[in-house]
């Protein structure tokens, strides 16, 4: 058993890493890694903008907003556990980044109808929020738990 362990081992420090010469693979982790931070980043970025509209009803908008993200986040990715099977990574992927186009469409949108339809400011909070926890389903999805990375 033991010349079989060795021969093993053997082999597994002989395996080498195929080149990556035109940096390819890097440029495809680059592209995962913006594609799953700048959903939330987006959020983070407009806090003044959050806090300017929402501080007079709710003064923890700084608290509520990535709260909401992560718990969203959390429960989805426990569901992607038992899920990863069942739905193909393209579908994930695809369906992560339409949540993410579509809540970003929202902020704005919202914008316009907060000065324009007449929407009640709480009005706007909640959606905000659940356009954030829109986010938050779209990066759970997209994470690949069985490999213990995100796509």
């Amino acid at each position: 058993m033991d010349g079989e362990t060795a021969q093993k081992d053997n082999q597994q420090n002989d395996f080498r890493a195929p080149k990556d010469r035109y940096g390819i693979v890097y440029f495809c982790f680059v592209m995962v890694g913006a594609g799953f931070l700048t959903p939330w980043t987006s959020y983070i970025a407009a806090f003044d903008y959050f806090f300017y509209y929402y501080q007079e009803r709710f003064p923890t908008v700084s608290v509520i907003i990535p709260i909401s993200y992560l718990i969203t986040t959390f429960f989805i990715s426990i569901v992607n556990v038992f899920l990863v099977s069942k739905v193909n990574v393209h579908e994930r992927i695809t369906f992560g980044y339409v949540m993410f186009v579509l809540s970003l469409l929202t902020i704005p949108l919202l914008d316009v109808c907060i000065y324009n339809c007449s929407i009640p400011v709480v009005a706007g909070f909640y959606i905000t929020l659940l356009s954030v926890a829109a986010i938050g389903v779209g990066s759970g999805g997209r994470r690949t738990p069985k490999l213990n990375v995100c796509v």
